[in-house]
């Protein structure tokens, strides 16, 4: 009798520890998420100027490896407006150094080739008409996980730039153009990974895929950057994503400040 009744009474005592272990790490976890959102609302307000359509700028036409003349000096001017400084190279030059580029990077990526060749041929990307913008991203800044429904070219102008991508599969529903997505990213033998693209002293060009699904961010660094993108994406909620992968969002496209320079704007300066 005195033995069971010292099983239950270190039973007792283990379910206690047991509960107030939970508790304890429950607390933690719920401390940790919150001073990870706290740091992250710490972030500055991002700046978009949104710029035109590719195919109104000036001397648009297709195949666009024709289009010697396109998208001449607006990308340089967009910058200037955006940023206060120009891409201090000339028209020819970015126009080659973005072709060559482009055509560098896309077709690295997974059905890259095919979205490349749209691009020349159409200026079309999944039926989609991209369009420039330029950000001005501050340090700290996590942005949503999404999807891009149409291919995404980015010239870094100053800083650095992180990302988190799913990389196998490298895509799900590629075609998807849906403002949020009708799939989640949580099953277990989903890979990620994780890397940052510095601007260094001449910019770089990035290039995404349509259909690639990832996470961008700044850290220490802020981002200057111009792009042509598909004009929105296919966002990603917080309870589609597997804990412990992504970045803390704590954009908020409502905190934006906006700001607009379309093509015509660029004409009239000259």
């Amino acid at each position: 009798c005195a033995t069971a009744v010292a099983q239950l009474w270190h039973m007792a005592l283990w379910q206690s520890w047991q509960s107030s272990s939970f508790r304890r790490f429950r607390n933690y976890r719920i401390a940790y998420r919150s001073t990870q959102r706290l740091l992250c609302s710490c972030a500055g307000h991002v700046r978009r100027v949104w710029g035109s359509r590719v195919d109104e700028v000036p001397k648009f036409s297709v195949p666009l490896n024709e289009a010697l003349d396109w998208p001449g000096d607006y990308p340089s001017k967009l910058c200037q407006h955006a940023f206060g400084f120009d891409l201090k190279v000339s028209a020819t030059d970015f126009r080659s150094q973005m072709f060559h580029a482009v055509e560098k990077h896309l077709c690295a990526r997974p059905k890259g080739i095919q979205d490349h060749s749209e691009w020349l041929r159409t200026g079309l990307s999944n039926g989609r008409r991209p369009e420039f913008v330029a950000l001005h991203i501050p340090p700290r800044t996590a942005f949503f996980v999404h999807q891009h429904p149409g291919i995404e070219l980015i010239f870094l102008v100053r800083g650095s730039l992180w990302e988190i991508r799913l990389e196998n599969p490298a895509h799900l529903q590629r075609e998807c153009q849906e403002p949020a997505a009708p799939y989640d990213l949580k099953n277990p033998q989903y890979q990620f990974g994780k890397r940052e693209f510095k601007a260094g002293v001449e910019g770089q060009w990035l290039a995404n895929e349509m259909g690639s699904i990832h996470q961008t961010f700044t850290e220490d660094e802020e981002c200057l950057l111009i792009a042509v993108w598909p004009g929105s994406y296919v966002i990603f909620s917080e309870d589609q994503l597997p804990e412990g992968i992504f970045k803390t969002v704590n954009h908020s496209i409502d905190r934006e400040i906006r700001d607009t320079f379309p093509a015509c704007s660029a004409a009239s300066a000259n």
